[in-house]
């Protein structure tokens, strides 16, 4: 590892005392989305104490972002912070070690580019709200990353992935409405609302069978009735729905819709489908020169990534950092927390407060931080990762992905 690596290894074990009192506040302050006010609090003091111009309340509330420019013409590397929690079950995503992940590696190289002399500009982005609604689609709406070279996080798992598969996904609120009665004295005059929501959830099942195995359907009814003597008038459906591509999330759309119009249709309800409030995420085009250089430094520093990493058979979930990779070349590498607990479970919230899990966490600061200083000093690596972000982009629009 040459000299600057070195370097940038030791700024993040300096800061290591620190950064674990960073994690262990955010873990156990828990704050859901757009409410992270004591996470963004944190993070910004630390970025603004070493030296990073911060703007708070950044395109949201509790979003921000931290610059740091030495000398003019380098790259403008970003690294996206993701700071809330879950109902009910915490940090079981890891989010406060996710967050402590990109301010490790952005102050260390900060430090190092300060020191040697390079040009570059890091800037930290703060992105509430990643579980759910998604902070970065108003960000990337709003032209957050227009100026941007590359887009570095790293992600907690359960074990190390150089390129998870992150699809895309949206979710809807589905309202059917019908007309309440007595369900003895006169049913015959009633309109049941929960026959349609019943059979929509059926005839999504029945769908399952007919789309690709790549693509998911997922819903749970939330509203059923009120009384059993009742006729229920008023019932709601959640459908989520992930895609390999965009394209394949617009045509299970399509079809989704259709059932759910169907179920309508037959019991004579009237039916509302709302995707509106429920912004769609976007897949992670994946950039192979980038992960590469993470894959080697991350492999320099005893990480056992698994062997199919560049294959879609790593599914994660779905994240808004999707679609910041269609704006700018964007990697997620996940992270092992040595556990074999599934992310979003108590015993993944657990190990993710854990001191055990704080090595882990360096380790993909050190990865993310060398790979950015590959990127600032050589510019023959920034000019491969923007190829490979022009292939994948228009691969992905005329659809070959699929």
């Amino acid at each position: 590892m040459d000299r600057l690596k070195e370097s940038a290894c030791k700024q993040i074990e300096r800061l290591a005392p620190r950064l674990k009192s960073i994690s262990d506040s955010l873990w156990e302050r828990p704050e859901l989305g757009f409410k992270e006010v004591h996470a963004n609090k944190i993070l910004v003091d630390f970025l603004f104490d070493e030296g990073f111009s911060v703007a708070p309340g950044f395109v949201h509330r509790t979003g921000f972002k931290a610059d740091f420019s030495n000398l003019k013409g380098g790259p403008r590397i970003g690294f996206l912070c993701e700071y809330d929690a879950l109902p009910d079950i915490g940090h079981a995503c890891g989010h406060n070690l996710v967050a402590e992940v990109s301010i490790a590696a952005a102050k260390a190289t900060q430090v190092v580019v300060k020191e040697a002399g390079l040009a570059a500009e890091i800037v930290v982005f703060g992105c509430p709200a990643e579980e759910g609604y998604g902070g970065k689609i108003d960000m990337v709406r709003k032209g957050a990353f227009k100026d941007i070279d590359i887009a570095l996080m790293a992600h907690t798992y359960t074990h190390d992935v150089v390129c998870p598969h992150l699809p895309a996904r949206i979710t809807a609120e589905v309202n059917y409405t019908g007309k309440c009665c007595h369900a003895i004295g006169a049913p015959w005059q009633g309109i049941n609302a929960l026959d349609a929501v019943v059979m929509a959830y059926q005839s999504l099942s029945h769908l399952r069978q007919h789309i690709k195995p790549s693509n998911t359907i997922h819903a749970i009814i939330t509203k059923g009735g009120t009384r059993l003597n009742i006729i229920p008038h008023e019932t709601t459906l959640q459908v989520e729905l992930r895609a390999d591509t965009m394209d394949e999330l617009t045509e299970l759309k399509r079809r989704v819709i259709a059932c759910l119009q169907g179920s309508a249709l037959q019991t004579g309800c009237k039916v509302v489908i709302d995707f509106a409030n429920h912004e769609m995420k976007y897949n992670l085009l994946k950039n192979e020169a980038l992960s590469r250089l993470y894959e080697s430094n991350g492999k320099w520093l005893k990480t056992s990534f698994r062997s199919d990493d560049y294959h879609q058979t790593n599914v994660m979930g779905s994240s808004d950092t999707g679609n910041v990779s269609h704006v700018v070349p964007t990697i997620q590498p996940a992270f092992s927390v040595d556990t074999d607990a599934a992310i979003h479970s108590t015993d993944f919230m657990i190990k993710a407060g854990l001191p055990e899990a704080q090595w882990f966490a360096l380790r993909a600061a050190k990865a993310l931080a060398m790979t950015a200083l590959d990127v600032i000093k050589k510019p023959e690596f920034l000019e491969l990762i923007k190829a490979d972000f022009d292939y994948e982009m228009r691969k992905d629009e005329d659809g070959s992905t699929k």
